[in-house]
């Protein structure tokens, strides 16, 4: 019979240095700059609703008065 040559498996024997964990540091400024940012869009939020509003009440200064019950206004 036919004799095989045996199979070699080479293992490295250096491995890479071990990962550092993430520190609390780290989680708290990542939490830390994602409220800064809600705060950011929370205020801008704001600031174009007050706008809005303002903007309507204006349109709405600005027209004449009806005799009709100004409850619903459909502006179709």
């Amino acid at each position: 019979m036919f004799q095989q040559d045996p199979i070699v498996v080479e293992v490295a024997k250096q491995q890479p240095p071990a990962a550092h964990d993430i520190s609390i540091d780290a989680i708290i400024t990542m939490f830390a700059s994602a409220g800064v940012f809600l705060a950011i869009a929370a205020a801008g939020g704001l600031l174009v609703g007050a706008i809005f509003i303002a903007i309507r009440r204006i349109q709405e200064r600005s027209e004449p008065p009806t005799p009709e019950s100004s409850h619903v206004k459909l502006r179709i």
